[in-house]
């Protein structure tokens, strides 16, 4: 996309075992543009753990953190962000664990997760690993503020975004969508903000 021009650094390909991450469906590339619009000096570090029809394994979900982490000095990653969930209603007893290893890794070499809520309009929980203590969880809201009636809330959501009609880059040009997977990108850039004001005026934030 020419909106990506300069931005895009590293990157790999797991569903495909190789170094190009190709969007297949626009969502990567959606998700993409707002990062970049919220932190314009960022740079992107496409990781596709998804295959065409948005199904992600397990095994590739846990190399992408781990490429995250691994790469984190070298490129420069500051912020994993995750649009995706596995669609399940936790609370913060019932969350589950199975990443929790490597977004822990992650956050001690200073790689904060963002991760959606989900779109299942669930009330009283998030999905998996946007619920995980290693990870911020991200709700949607419309523009005016209201919160969007397909976004998953509940004790372990950490705050909203919009993501509702958001215009971004898609495949051969822009596109609106509407998802908490919108909304997670505005949180990660928003982090990556701060990530460089802590290393502009050499200070810790808490996150």
């Amino acid at each position: 996309h020419p909106a990506f021009v300069d931005k895009v650094i590293g990157g790999i390909d797991f569903v495909n075992s190789d170094t190009d991450a190709m969007d297949d469906n626009a969502h990567g590339t959606h998700v993409a543009g707002i990062v970049s619009a919220v932190a314009p000096s960022s740079k992107i570090v496409p990781v596709k753990i998804c295959d065409a029809t948005g199904s992600c394994s397990a095994s590739n979900i846990l190399s992408g953190i781990d490429y995250c982490t691994n790469r984190s000095l070298e490129l420069n990653i500051s912020v994993l962000s995750g649009s995706l969930g596995d669609g399940g209603q936790y609370d913060v007893v019932s969350c589950p664990t199975w990443f929790d290893n490597a977004l822990s890794v992650a956050d001690s070499v200073g790689v904060v997760s963002v991760f959606a809520s989900g779109n299942n309009g669930y009330l009283n929980g998030v999905s998996y690993p946007s619920c995980s203590p290693f990870a911020i969880s991200v709700g949607a809201t419309d523009k005016v503020d209201n919160i969007a009636s397909f976004s998953n809330r509940g004790s372990r959501l950490d705050v909203f975004a919009p993501g509702v009609g958001i215009n971004s880059t898609i495949i051969g040009g822009y596109g609106s969508l509407s998802g908490t997977s919108m909304s997670t990108p505005f949180v990660s850039g928003a982090v990556a903000l701060l990530k460089q004001v802590e290393k502009v005026q050499q200070q810790t934030l808490t996150l």
